[in-house]
């Protein structure tokens, strides 16, 4: 058998096809020539080996010869591959494609004539070339979603070494069952509720656990109770029950956080040596005298700043105008807060002291600071505003102190609501700042909407859009700005169809309700009770009973249904039927009267604040609102029943008087300055027109008389 490279098909070699046997190779099946035929008998005819190879390869048209060998992947596929590629026409003119048999085979190719082709054809091609940096960013895009619509977010920032929120706790007290408090009106629980998911909505976004102190059941189960004097035992449990965590942070119920952005280790802890201040005469409202100077000191208890050092601060207190406030300060874990603590419980020191001090362990810490030298070093204050801002008119009337009132345009983290319930609306208030922590923290989304789409549908409509926002947004006032001269009440009424669940049987209203608070379909508004008696008068004397729904809940559109209430109307417990809830002038509060009839560039500061004497409230009006004295008036007097005379202040106090009076005009009620007050168990009698009083002395009235005893002579050189 032959052994050669390229066997031939005969036995004895050669090609039975004519063409393939030729003259210059023997039929021996060889690969090469003869040698023969390059030795001494060839002529000038013959042909060598190289030249025959050189003319087969112009007749084969350049392609190599068959071999086994260095064939590669693309060497054997190239054919299919070629065919598997996109076909592009050069001329626009299908009629001189070469091969129309062919054209437009393989993969679909669009029409390049139409913009939608050449759209499709630029948008391959450029997906193709830069296909890996699409595949990363739609990777991160996806990423982040993931990240912050499950709960890595949260337990990312909680993280000793990543974010660091299990450090922070924040106690909130909160009377959740009544606490301390008789009884507990709508307001007293929209102000609860307010509050206490501000608090939450914070914690779970930067990671922090939230203590709610339930004063209720502290009241009940504590063996011993002490009346507002709960927040140090309480800060003890706290540091029991969270053994990781480094830093405790109090907040009084009427505090709300303006700006949910700023987390606790940005807003202070980062720096917190720049954040706070050691010396007290940096401002001292209570005129400490400050460093010790005993000279048996050490020499940290002799200095101004302790020892300087961010790391030995163990107590973050903010003052006001009085002194120490205790609304809002933090509380470091270590040794020194234990020993704090322990005295700052100290039961005999609460025997004695607790009837002379009235802000109970506010003032008791403030004692301490005053008398005990260990104390001071490891104390800092923090600006007020930097954690504890007071809205208008606390403190002081003037509601424009830089150092403690709240301030929109340098977006304040905090607010502390302090002494609302001393002749303030402490309702409006925390609506007012809700409203507005809501404005000042909307989303791009939100921004967009109502900065940019809702101005342009204005502009071209002369409409206002409706925006499907919470069940609150939508419950607004009628905006009557033509009733800024008179204060007609009856144009405030106004009807809302909306839908309501019908209850078959009365008896099951509570467990149907449950089920429509399951499915979040049960309409939750301020002040609105979802129980309603049925709108059919003949139903209704048999106890009939209904539940209002939230608007986007539609009676004659079950798609808008969820699967409990169907299974619920399928089983014939309840009907969905329409509904039409009627709001009127009653139900509006005093900020959503103010804000229906003042115009749209008064609504920034709309008056808050006021002082009441007896049944005589007293208003110190800007400029700016002067036009609408006596509408506020109206409406002030009409949402505090207890007010039947209102005035204005319209010269300072003792400008004109040396008993320091003051000259008033009469904006709404009766002229009735003959007021009564009880204060510490003492009732004052007297005409406010000719008697200065001022009820925020409450707190200086208690200090005095505390520090009086029978005999004594008591002379007062600042009597006039």
């Amino acid at each position: 058998m032959s052994l050669s490279r390229s066997p031939s098909p005969n036995a004895d070699g050669g090609w039975s096809s004519p063409g393939l046997t030729t003259n210059y190779v023997e039929t021996s099946g060889r690969a090469s020539p003869a040698n023969g035929l390059r030795g001494a008998n060839a002529n000038s005819n013959s042909v060598t080996w190289d030249g025959a190879r050189k003319k087969s390869s112009k007749v084969n048209g350049g392609y190599p010869s068959f071999s086994t060998q260095n064939n590669g992947f693309f060497s054997r596929h190239m054919r299919n591959i070629s065919s598997s590629l996109p076909k592009f026409v050069v001329t626009p003119d299908d009629s001189k494609y070469a091969e129309k048999e062919k054209l437009g085979r393989g993969r679909w190719m669009p029409n390049r004539h139409t913009k939608l082709g050449r759209i499709a054809n630029f948008s391959i091609n450029t997906f193709q070339k830069f296909r890996l940096r699409f595949l990363i960013v739609f990777g991160l895009i996806f990423a982040t979603i993931l990240f912050y619509t499950t709960p890595l977010h949260y337990y990312w920032r909680r993280a000793p070494l990543l974010g660091g929120g299990k450090k922070f706790v924040i106690i909130l007290a909160a009377n959740q069952g009544g606490g301390v408090m008789e009884w507990k009106g709508p307001r007293e629980w929209a102000i609860e509720r307010d509050s206490i998911r501000n608090k939450r909505r914070y914690a779970a976004r930067w990671g922090y656990d939230l203590e709610i102190v339930d004063m209720s059941t502290k009241k009940r189960y504590a063996h011993e109770w002490r009346e507002s004097w709960e927040k140090v035992d309480t800060i003890r449990n706290c540091l029991t029950k969270y053994p990781d965590a480094e830093w405790f942070w109090w907040l009084d119920l009427n505090t709300f956080i303006m700006e949910p952005s700023y987390s606790l280790q940005s807003h202070i802890f980062n720096n917190l040596a720049a954040n706070t201040y050691r010396d007290i005469n940096h401002y001292n409202p209570l005129n400490i005298t400050h460093p010790f100077t005993d000279k048996y000191l050490d020499e940290k208890s002799l200095s101004p700043v302790g020892d300087g050092k961010a790391k030995s601060i163990n107590l973050v207190v903010p003052q006001d105008c009085s002194g120490f406030n205790l609304g809002s300060f933090f509380v470091k874990r270590s040794p020194w807060t234990d020993r704090l603590l322990d005295v700052w419980w100290d039961p005999v020191a609460y025997e004695q002291k607790h009837m002379e001090w009235e802000h109970k362990e506010q003032d008791a810490l403030e004692f301490m600071y005053a008398s005990q030298p260990w104390i001071r070093p490891h104390t800092a204050f923090i600006e007020q505003r930097k954690a504890n801002s007071f809205p208008p008119d606390a403190c002081n009337s003037n509601g424009n102190d830089p150092l403690i009132h709240y301030d929109r345009k340098g977006r304040d983290f905090l607010v502390n609501m302090a002494g609302c319930e001393w002749g303030r609306d402490c309702w409006g208030e925390m609506y007012n700042y809700r409203e507005l922590s809501n404005l000042l923290n909307r989303n791009p989304w939100e921004l967009f909407k109502e900065e940019i789409v809702a101005v342009l549908w204005f502009k071209l409509t002369g409409q206002k859009s409706i925006e499907s926002g919470s069940a609150n947004d939508m419950f607004r006032p009628p905006i009557i700005r033509s009733a800024t001269a008179v204060l007609d009440r009856s144009l405030f009424s106004r009807t809302f169809p909306i839908a309501a669940a019908r209850i078959a049987d009365h008896k099951l209203i509570s467990a149907s309700r449950g089920k429509l608070d399951k499915s979040k379909e049960l309409l939750r508004v301020d002040r609105v009770s979802a129980v309603r008696e049925d709108p059919d008068p003949a139903l209704a004397a048999k106890g009939g009973k209904c539940l209002l729904l939230k608007p986007e809940v539609k009676p004659g559109d079950p798609t808008t249904w969820s699967a409990i209430l169907k299974q619920a109307v399928e089983a014939k417990e309840m009907s969905v039927m329409p509904y039409e809830l009627t709001l009127d002038y009653n139900y509006w509060n005093y900020l959503d009267i103010m804000k229906s009839v003042l115009p749209e560039d008064s609504q920034e500061e709309i008056p808050v604040g006021f002082s009441i004497v007896g049944h005589v409230a007293h208003l110190n009006i800007r400029e700016a609102y002067l036009p609408y004295k006596n509408l506020i008036a109206e409406v002030l007097m009409d949402k505090n029943p207890t007010i039947r005379t209102v005035i204005n202040k319209v010269d300072d106090v003792g400008e004109k008087s040396e008993f320091r009076t003051f000259s008033y005009e009469l904006l709404a009620g009766v002229d009735d300055m003959n007021v009564e007050i009880r204060e510490e168990d003492c009732t004052f009698r007297f005409d406010y027109s000719q008697v200065y009083w001022n009820s925020r002395l409450n707190t200086e009235h208690r200090r005095l008389v505390a520090l009086f005893s029978p005999g004594s002579v008591v002379c007062d050189v600042m009597a006039g």
